[in-house]
């Protein structure tokens, strides 16, 4: 009787211990969830409680929703732009938002660049955190931080803007969207940083979700959780009825150890990929178009298998006016786009092209198209856009002079006849070192010369340039981030 009674008073001790312990905050939570939303749309609380955190605007939830996400322990941190200034909002529509802090419009958004050195705009940043918090919010969502990749001379001002959060709000989540090249100065000030855009984006020019690679950037955030034990939250984009690129895109972030996000591009909407189901292949060709000039044309087909299994041994087949061109057989795993390129030795203009895919699956419609071909067709790779343009100077630079020839150059490689011209050399750091200069060990690592020429016709360029080693794994929009000759035109 004696030993139950000892259990007994040891079992209540526990007991009241226990419900003496603080719960643990916000801070420590984040670092140990498992899934998490972004939102911006209105209401479905009862959505977003099956989620260990939920990223939305400071309105999409009334008072009483809020609570229902805290009381079912949903870490809620409300969205805030710290880098542009949307119209929209009641801090600009009031006009606590000066417009001598616009440095440029964000076409794709409407919204405006804000130089985050402003220390108005600094403060207006503070209050508003202020008021989320005061709301319930457990924190704030800093988006549009990567504004300084388009003005690096606001890159202090950034720095400062997010450590004045963390003064001001010592436990409060701050999570950090993109703006890698700020991350390491403020890494102690963080709780988790977004890596959006991880595997998948939204053109919108063409107004259709791509594929992209940003294997380079990914590796940092890898070793910067391991540094720091951030968590590293990947968003991407995929459209509803395309489960294959949402599978594809959560695969990625999975294996990088960041946890996963996916939605569409307005993130107004809490898309059910069905990931967790399973399903069948569904092949699709997207487009058709072709490349090259009157004396080379080269047809180009995307492929793609939206469906959530791999299609084995699927038969392809190219026609230009009901004839045979060529044929394929090849294996779609879940998610994988494919740009299948065929030679078209005997182009001939107003041609149909038809590709077609021999499979059986839900949507049969799309596996055959036809295209219409003219020389007027033939494609010129688009410039990048504003926000793309990543090296972009933070002033003007040195004056260049081009010098003019009498006769054309020869476009031969040989730059015997530059020699004597005026030239720029490209030897320091700042211009030749993205990210940390540090990382450049001098002239032998990278180093160029740059010279200019003109006539009634044409500019001309010649670079010579030096290099140990050449590095360059990217494509397309992704090629600043390997080596490169980049040449700017301020009009």
């Amino acid at each position: 009787m004696r030993n139950h009674q000892v259990l007994s008073i040891v079992l209540t001790f526990i007991i009241l211990l226990s419900a003496c312990m603080p719960e643990p905050s916000g801070r420590e939570r984040i670092k140990s969830i498992g899934d998490y939303i972004v939102y911006y749309g209105e209401g479905r609380a009862d959505d977003l409680i099956r989620f260990n955190l939920a990223v939305i605007q400071p309105e999409t939830l009334d008072e009483k929703g809020l609570l229902e996400l805290k009381r079912h322990g949903t870490l809620a941190v409300a969205y805030l732009s710290v880098g542009e200034a949307e119209p929209g909002r009641p801090w600009y529509t009031d006009g606590r938002v000066d417009p001598r802090w616009l440095l440029g419009k964000n076409e794709n958004w409407g919204s405006y660049f804000v130089d985050a050195r402003q220390t108005g705009w600094q403060k207006l940043m503070l209050d508003l955190t202020g008021e989320f918090i005061e709301k319930g919010f457990d924190g704030v969502f800093l988006d549009t931080v990567d504004t300084v990749d388009a003005y690096p001379e606001t890159r202090g001002g950034m720095i400062a803007l997010i450590k004045g959060l963390r003064a001001a709000y010592p436990e409060a989540l701050i999570i950090q969207n993109r703006g890698f090249n700020v991350v390491e100065a403020v890494a102690s000030d963080l709780d988790g940083i977004m890596f959006e855009d991880l595997s998948t984006t939204y053109n919108f020019d063409s107004h259709e979700y791509i594929y992209i690679d940003s294997s380079g950037a990914a590796q940092q955030m890898v070793e910067l959780h391991e540094r720091t034990g951030l968590p590293i939250l990947a968003l991407d984009y995929a459209p509803p009825d395309n489960p294959g690129m949402a599978y594809r895109a959560f695969q990625i972030a999975r294996s990088f150890n960041f946890i996963p996000a996916i939605s569409v591009i307005e993130l107004d909407d809490i898309p059910d990929y069905h990931l967790d189901e399973g399903g069948a292949a569904d092949l699709r060709i997207r487009e058709i178009w072709a490349e090259g000039n009157g004396d080379k044309v080269t047809l180009i087909a995307r492929l793609e298998n939206v469906g959530l299994a791999d299609a084995a041994g699927v038969d392809v087949a190219l026609s230009v006016d009901g004839q045979p061109i060529s044929t394929m057989q090849k294996d779609f795993s879940i998610g994988e786009s494919y740009n299948w390129v065929v030679d078209w030795s005997e182009s001939k203009e107003n041609a149909q092209v038809a590709v077609t895919l021999d499979f059986k699956d839900r949507t049969p419609d799309d596996n055959h198209l036809e295209w219409d071909f003219t020389a007027a067709a033939l494609s010129i790779e688009p410039l990048l856009p504003p926000g793309q343009q990543r090296r972009r100077p933070s002033d003007n630079g040195p004056d260049m002079i081009a010098s003019y020839f009498n006769s054309p150059p020869m476009i031969d490689g040989d730059l015997l006849e530059w020699s004597n011209l005026p030239c720029t050399d490209v030897d320091r750091s700042d211009q030749v070192s993205y990210g940390d200069p540090a990382r450049w060990s001098g002239l032998g690592d990278l180093s160029g010369r740059v010279c200019y020429g003109w006539d009634e016709d044409n500019l001309y360029l010649a670079f010579t340039i030096h290099d140990d080693i050449i590095v360059q794994k990217y494509t397309a929009g992704n090629l600043w981030q390997g080596d490169h000759v980049e040449f700017w035109f301020d009009t």
